[in-house]
């Protein structure tokens, strides 16, 4: 499916059928469930694959999808939720023993109360976003301890639909390029192996405990003293 924008893109011609959902603004286009919903009953998929952004962390539009009789290709609706509000993922994993650094709920417009939240967490602070749909504004903030020059290591998950989640190791993705990962080394080079397989069979233990039915990634950071974040 395509916008007006990209009418004229070159991986539309590799396409074996394309439909166009509307005009250039996303509002019109890849945020119109309506139109999307519509492409995918009049070419007859059994299912969808949302790409990155826009709707890909909607909760309601998977919803719409397996409702339409189609498989939404990633994540259920009920992950997406728990998952794409960042401080209620934080809270989900600290009540369930996953180690999680200092942080603070969302903040409300007290600065009396953000001033004294942020001295509880410790500095250096980081002001962080609980979530950000492409397309979409969200005026919600809260307050992370900031872990300075962390290595960025996430652990592999395969979760099926009767009940059991076992981990695939993990990755060090601290390689990286104004924050982007440039490259993924398996395993995880210098850190302890006992220590890590241990923290590993935890995380799958904790998300079989939550029902996790899919294919995913849970992300740490490992600070200078050894110690994992969520």
């Amino acid at each position: 499916v395509y916008s007006d924008a990209d009418r004229d893109a070159p991986y539309l011609g590799l396409a074996g059928q394309t439909m166009r959902l509307g005009e250039a603004p996303a509002r019109d286009s890849y945020l119109n469930q309506e139109a999307i919903l519509e492409a995918m009953r009049h070419c007859g998929a059994d299912a969808l694959h949302p790409g990155y952004g826009f709707l890909s962390e909607n909760g309601a539009f998977a919803e719409r999808v397996q409702a339409n009789g189609a498989c939404f290709i990633g994540p259920s609706p009920r992950w997406i939720e728990a998952m794409g509000h960042k401080t209620r993922a934080r809270a989900l994993a600290a009540e369930h023993g996953l180690p999680v650094s200092r942080g603070s709920s969302v903040l409300g417009g007290d600065a009396k109360a953000t001033l004294r939240a942020a001295s509880e967490i410790g500095y250096p602070g980081l002001v962080s976003l609980p979530l950000v749909h492409r397309g979409f504004s969200n005026g919600e903030v809260y307050l992370e301890r900031l872990i300075e020059r962390p290595r960025h290591i996430e652990f592999q998950l395969l979760g099926d639909r009767h009940g059991s989640v076992a981990h695939l190791f993990e990755r060090d993705c601290s390689v990286q390029r104004r924050h982007q990962k440039l490259i993924e080394e398996a395993p995880a080079p210098a850190v302890d192996r006992a220590g890590i397989d241990s923290l590993a069979t935890r995380v799958a233990e904790v998300m079989q405990q939550l029902g996790y039915d899919n294919f995913g990634t849970v992300e740490m950071l490992r600070g200078h003293d050894g110690a994992f974040s969520f």
